[in-house]
């Protein structure tokens, strides 16, 4: 009996299972929004999200996703397996109706894609640790115990911090010896060196190659325009050394704007760039007429990227928990347990 089969065999009478086609992303977003206003009160996914998600290259939908429906066809639950090389971080995001909560999907689901990254172990490198990793809205204690009780631990906190303008903010002068320009369609790759740099320090953090950052940040992105994008400048050397990466509409918030990455490369830290960064975003999107901005932060970043974005006037409002299972531990070389954070 197939992966699939199986899973049908496990669901409550009068369900099935079936791989999506790309049709499915408006419903599957639905269920994905449906589920998040109940538990957090917010929307939290567009069509738009779920089909770069579902067009990834690395992506064959009819191994990777999986829809639950009922008898009328209407998709009720699905659930996405990314693996990335070199196949040791490997991840998933599971949805469900809220309405057909704890009845029995979850657990059929979480059967499958554990047994789904058991195919990644044979591509991994000899002697890594290989694991599972997910996202859970704080809020949902049931599925929290649900994994701790299947052997996942908790390894992170990821909080949504947003800032809403009540009067225009101020664009804060650069450090000496610092410029601050929006980027140019010609300089994507420049970017994304700096990025690979400077994004180190994130918990998890799994590099892109040039293909996928492009995919990823520009030709997935509905309405990508660079002068959304701020970065900060050496003057004496031309070399980008920070950069603050905002889009007009959070998914799922189009009145929210987002800024997707802050980061400064580490010989610059500490020297006031990222808040300059973050203020000339805020700045920007206000010109624009936009009124709230938000971005996602590690509840422990080494950097105390936590403690910049209190200062420059922003507050949480969502947290999420990462939470990963292993599949085969490291070896005594002490290869680190990590975690994508996706």
């Amino acid at each position: 009996m197939d992966s699939v089969a199986q899973l049908r065999s496990s669901l409550p009478a009068g369900l099935s299972a079936r791989p999506p086609v790309l049709a499915d992303a408006e419903a599957a977003t639905e269920i994905a929004n449906r589920q998040s206003r109940h538990l957090v009160g917010v929307d939290d996914a567009s069509v738009d999200r779920t089909l770069t998600w579902w067009q990834e290259p690395t992506r064959d939908l009819s191994r990777d996703s999986l829809l639950v429906t009922d008898g009328d066809g209407a998709v009720l639950a699905w659930i996405d397996y990314s693996e990335y090389e070199p196949f040791d971080q490997n991840e998933y995001d599971l949805v469900i109706d809220p309405s057909w909560g704890d009845r029995g999907i979850e657990e059929a689901l979480l059967r499958w894609v554990e047994n789904r990254a058991q195919e990644s172990i044979e591509n991994a490198p000899t002697g890594s640790a290989i694991t599972l990793e997910t996202s859970v809205w704080a809020e949902n204690t049931v599925h929290l115990e649900r994994l701790l009780r299947r052997g996942y631990v908790t390894t992170r906190y990821w909080d949504r911090m947003e800032i809403t303008f009540e009067a225009p903010p101020k664009r804060p002068d650069p450090p000496a010896g610092v410029s601050i320009r929006t980027a140019r369609a010609d300089e994507i790759d420049a970017i994304h060196a700096a990025w690979e740099d400077a994004q180190q320090d994130e918990f998890g953090f799994v590099g892109l190659s040039d293909e996928q950052f492009r995919y990823y940040f520009v030709s997935a992105e509905p309405g990508f325009d660079p002068s959304l994008w701020f970065l900060a400048i050496d003057d004496t050397s031309d070399e980008i050394i920070g950069y603050a990466l905002g889009r007009m509409e959070r998914p799922g918030d189009p009145d929210c704007s987002q800024i997707r990455y802050v980061a400064v490369r580490r010989a610059w830290r500490r020297k006031g760039i990222a808040s300059a960064l973050l203020g000339w975003s805020f700045a920007d999107f206000y010109q624009r007429g936009r009124r709230r901005v938000s971005l996602a932060v590690d509840s422990e970043s080494p950097t105390g990227a936590h403690r910049l974005y209190e200062r420059v006037g922003m507050r949480p409002t969502l947290r999420s928990v990462t939470m990963v299972l292993t599949l085969r531990p490291g070896d005594a070389s002490g290869q680190p347990e990590a975690a994508r954070s996706g």
